[in-house]
């Protein structure tokens, strides 16, 4: 039996659908099956974040006081308060070292007082390994000037270590060197 030619084109027509038909279906397998393996990946790296995420070492605690604050402006001219200096400078050290992984507390973090026979018992209460009380002194004299670093009065060597290499940093910087001194404020 011969095929005329206008059979010929149905089959061939009717093959060419079935095969494109195959394609879509295989498409649609494809994207499907895609879909999931995107989707069954994401929520496992999900799920596993914490396993993913390196681990934050906990570099200890670090207690700063902004010298002075609310009723007590500290050292004064005619443009700047002590207080206002130092609470500057301790919320941005405090933003640097939390970068670096630090527990940071502050005796106070805005324009407040805090008695000075509290900061001790304060950085005590929260197990701080390190206290740095933060101060901007005024001299007379204009030829006064530099940094000047207190020790406890103990001079335990660790904290004597500490303090010259606070002043090594603070003179890199640019700060003229004045002592690192056993005392109290």
């Amino acid at each position: 039996m011969a095929l005329t030619e206008q059979q010929m084109r149905e089959i061939i027509i009717a093959d060419r659908r079935k095969k494109k038909m195959r394609r879509r279906r295989r498409r649609k397998y494809t994207f499907f099956i895609s879909l999931f393996l995107v989707l069954f990946f994401v929520i496992g790296l999900y799920r596993n974040r914490d396993v993913l995420a390196p681990p934050k070492l906990d570099r200890g605690v670090i207690f700063i006081d902004p010298g002075h604050g609310g009723h007590d402006p500290g050292s004064q001219t005619k443009s700047r308060k002590e207080k206002d200096d130092t609470l500057r400078i301790a919320l941005q050290i405090k933003k640097e070292l939390n970068k670096k992984n630090f527990k940071v507390y502050l005796t106070r973090e805005n324009d407040s007082f805090t008695e000075r026979i509290k900061i001790g018992k304060m950085a005590n209460r929260k197990k701080a390994k390190l206290m740095v009380s933060i101060h901007r002194n005024k001299a007379g004299d204009p030829r006064a000037q530099g940094v000047e670093v207190f020790l406890p009065k103990d001079d335990n060597p660790k904290s004597r270590y500490l303090g010259k290499q606070i002043m090594k940093q603070l003179h890199d910087e640019g700060f003229a060197k004045r002592r690192v001194r056993s005392g109290t404020l």
